[in-house]
């Protein structure tokens, strides 16, 4: 499969210079941007395979043995406590982006590292306190699997109660194009475990579970079949449904030293990396591929226009004095259309402003709720006594708050899309054709604006705009949340870090040793005090921070969604000029000669049939990708 998954890669790219190449100059510039951007985000797409589980379960050395190189760090006392990332780089090498330190707002400039220095940097217990804190770790290196881009993610455990793990881990969820989710075969799935499961099987398109240590297992069927069944009863899924696959690392090692391939089988990760490949294929890449030819489509059809116009002009005289009544007709409402976009751009900016306000008011009021419910439970001595769990939940809250008010705001956009698409499109009928007096479609380019799958090469959800937009779902939040959640989702989404406004949460109330110190000092008065001081105005900062982003997003899917419509309201114009101006041309050529040209165009049409045939082609191999039933 992932042999094929890069041939039709291969064979996308080079649609794309073929396409360009025939078209010539009926491809107008802006299209022409457009296609080599396209091609260009193509080329650099990744598969994000999102490797979660709590401590201790195996994550890192399971992401070992699936790539047979031991990068990450699988010390028995050393857990990871950083978000590694790793993907395909000529060079060997790994880069660490690290947080602002102490009360400094800048923070040091990333460091490149040799890969045996990883452990030393992705650990607590591997650091020194020279270190400055660190963010993330980006790892490259040349592993054929990871070439056509996919990116493993490793992450710290989700049962942590260091709310700087939490926010991390989540901040990826919403953007991963496949959950591996880690559990152990010694150890059943606990409450945690289960309550992150039927998240993930909400927000992520792909959830696999591999089950690890399973040589350890006194019987290994059972231990299968429970943690399937867990899962079944948490997602509501029926259990043949979960997909789920049984690993061992030990095997995979012993069969690779040994080279032998039936041990290799026995340890379940050629199975585990079928699974993930056949997965990417349904939720990622052919999606991603399908929406380039329709790019592609799009662009043919439109340059292609003109040139069917004219064809149907050159018929004979009446046909074309007919065909030239109707595009100047046509001509008419375009251009009229075209002038009034002013108008319509203050109203599409007025509706989306009128729907987002709810969206807006709703976001406010879960933050409220959340203020009142950490101020009672801070009412609580055993909460005051052990606030990690408090504050874990409290990141949590806010991240799916803000999710929530993303996903909201999402189908306000879509809608008010919809509904200026439906309105300003002009359907074109001309008389003439093949059969007297038959309605035919003159073929321009209609007046639309694209629908999410179309515009995801060419508004903030392509990743065009600046970091300030933040339009994704869990990443808005997450850059005002934790330092590390920042830089964890900076490469895939914001780009620069931030600094966290919660920056200093963990060393204040996340650690216990400080918690357990004030205890012995000070009475439940005092640690109440000191807890809602260093919380409740982050929280606000928080709140802040969250409705300015979902503002923020707002203006910029409002200036995207009018620069589309300018585009194609001139695009149309263009069009129609361009067939007027040919028709215009075969009225002054004698009858021979528009004979002539008519032999010419036939040839150019062939062309485009060409182009079509090869579009249509290769839209057939995608959907033949595609499997009919659930990936899961």
């Amino acid at each position: 499969m992932k042999d094929e998954l890069d041939q039709l890669r291969d064979e996308v790219l080079g649609l794309f210079p073929r396409v360009e190449a025939k078209l010539g100059d009926d491809l107008p510039a802006e299209q022409r941007t457009q296609l080599r951007e396209a091609r260009t985000a193509i080329a650099s797409s990744s598969y994000l395979v999102l490797t979660v589980g709590e401590f201790k379960r195996g994550k890192s050395s399971l992401l070992n043995a699936l790539i047979e190189q031991r990068l990450f760090p699988v010390d028995p006392d050393v857990a990871t406590a950083t978000v590694c990332t790793l993907r395909w780089g000529e060079t060997p090498q790994a880069q660490v982006y690290f947080l602002p330190d102490g009360d400094d707002e800048t923070a040091p400039p990333p460091k490149t590292i040799d890969l045996s220095e990883i452990s030393r940097y992705a650990s607590e217990q591997g650091r020194t306190e020279a270190d400055p804190p660190v963010a993330q770790i980006d790892i490259s290196a040349p592993i054929a699997e990871l070439k056509s881009g996919l990116v493993l993610v490793d992450t710290p455990g989700v049962g942590s109660m260091n709310p700087e793990h939490t926010a991390a881990t989540s901040s990826f969820l919403s953007e991963a194009d496949a959950l591996l989710f880690v559990a152990s075969a010694v150890q059943p799935l606990g409450k945690v475990e289960l309550s992150f499961l039927a998240r993930a099987y909400e927000k992520c398109p792909i959830v696999l579970t591999a089950v690890t240590m399973i040589d350890l297992a006194v019987n290994a069927d059972a231990v299968i079949a429970e943690t399937r069944a867990r899962i079944a009863r948490v997602t509501t899924l029926p259990a043949d449904e979960v997909d789920l696959v049984a690993v061992s690392a030990r095997r995979k090692w012993q069969g690779l030293k040994g080279q032998d391939p039936a041990k290799i089988q026995e340890s379940g990760f050629p199975e585990l990396a079928e699974r993930l490949w056949t997965g990417l294929l349904t939720s990622s890449a052919t999606a991603r591929f399908m929406r380039a030819v329709e790019l592609l489509e799009q662009a043919t059809s439109d340059a292609e226009a003109p040139l069917r116009n004219e064809n149907t002009g050159l018929a004979d005289d009446e046909t074309r004095t007919k065909l030239d009544e109707e595009l100047k007709d046509t001509q008419s409402r375009a251009q009229k259309a075209k002038a009034d976009a002013p108008r319509r751009a203050r109203m599409l900016t007025d509706d989306l402003e009128e729907g987002s306000r709810p969206v807006r008011r709703k976001l406010e009021r879960a933050f409220e709720d959340l203020l009142a419910e950490f101020m009672q439970a801070t009412g609580d001595r055993a909460v005051l006594a052990e606030p990690g769990a408090t504050i874990n939940r409290l990141v949590q809250q806010m991240i799916d708050a803000r999710a929530q008010a993303n996903q909201e705001l999402t189908k306000v956009v879509d809608a008010v899309a919809a509904r200026y698409s439906e309105e300003l499109s002009i359907q074109l009928t001309a008389l003439g054709g093949e059969i007297e007096g038959s309605p035919i479609k003159i073929s321009k380019p209609q007046i639309t604006v694209p629908s999410r799958k179309f515009a995801s090469f060419r508004t903030v959800w392509g990743g065009a705009t600046a970091a300030g937009a933040v339009g994704l779902v869990a990443g808005g939040l997450l850059a005002f949340v934790f330092p590390p959640a920042a830089a964890a989702i900076g490469p895939f989404v914001a780009g620069p870090l931030i600094g966290g406004l919660l920056g200093q949460l963990v060393g204040v109330v996340g650690g216990r040793g400080q918690a357990k110190a004030q205890k012995q000092e000070k009475d439940d008065a005092e640690r109440r005090r000191v807890l809602r001081e260093n919380i409740l105005p982050k929280l606000d900062s928080v709140r802040r921070a969250s409705v300015e982003d979902l503002n923020q997003r707002r203006r910029d899917e409002t200036k995207v969604l009018i620069r589309q419509l300018d585009d194609q309201l001139q695009q149309s114009v263009t069009s129609l000029e361009e067939s007027r101006a040919r028709l215009e041309q075969a009225r002054a050529r004698t009858a021979a000669e528009n004979a002539t040209r008519l032999r010419q165009v036939e040839r150019r049409l062939e062309d485009y049939e060409e182009i079509h045939q090869a579009l249509a082609e290769t839209r057939h191999r995608i959907e033949s990708l595609e499997p009919s039933g659930d990936p899961r």
